[in-house]
């Protein structure tokens, strides 16, 4: 889960806190992600394994510490998510919570 505000909070220890509500705004909105859901299959088999990124962003703020800027990245899988935005498409961009589960034999599992 991403608790909400904690990545703002750990960007500004790290870079310093922003000297303007500008930059505040800025800081806010670049530091924070809602849920993203995943599915894997062959987890358990060595070099089989496969990963899809359900619900995510294709892209992503990424902070540069040289520049003191944020650029737009694509996502470290450089996918693009199958099934809608983070926060499971609800356009929120702090619904953080989510609950694993898994389908097996015997069906859904939490």
């Amino acid at each position: 889960m991403h608790v909400p505000f904690e990545a703002t909070v750990a960007a500004a220890k790290a870079y310093g806190t922003p000297s303007s509500s500008t930059a505040m705004a800025t800081l806010l909105a670049a530091t924070q992600r809602a849920a993203v859901i995943f599915s894997g299959s062959n987890l358990d088999v060595k070099r089989q394994a496969h990963i899809d990124c359900f619900n995510g962003q294709p892209l992503l703020t990424q902070y540069q510490v040289a520049s003191q800027t944020w650029t737009i990245v694509p996502n470290n899988m450089n996918a693009t998510p199958l099934y809608g935005t983070s926060g499971i498409d609800n356009r929120s961009t702090i619904t953080s919570g989510r609950w694993p589960s898994g389908i097996t034999g015997c069906g859904l599992e939490p």
